[in-house]
């Protein structure tokens, strides 16, 4: 198969779907939604995942290496 033609014009193509039984309406848009509201646990933020371990403290030795 092979693309012989396009048809850029709007009404032409509106034809062509009414005549071949195709809904020449665009398709409905679902509105927009915000992000889902999961409930932020703070103090242990691996509860969700059993194998996680938890973020090591950082170790702030301040002594100079010299």
């Amino acid at each position: 198969m092979r693309r012989v033609a396009f048809v850029t014009d709007g009404v032409s193509v509106r034809h062509i779907l009414e005549y071949v039984g195709e809904s020449a309406d665009p398709p409905q848009i679902s509105p927009a939604c915000g992000p889902p509201a999961w409930e932020v646990e703070v103090d242990p933020p691996a509860l969700s995942d059993p194998i996680a371990q938890p973020e090591p403290e950082p170790e702030l030795d301040q002594t100079p290496g010299w």
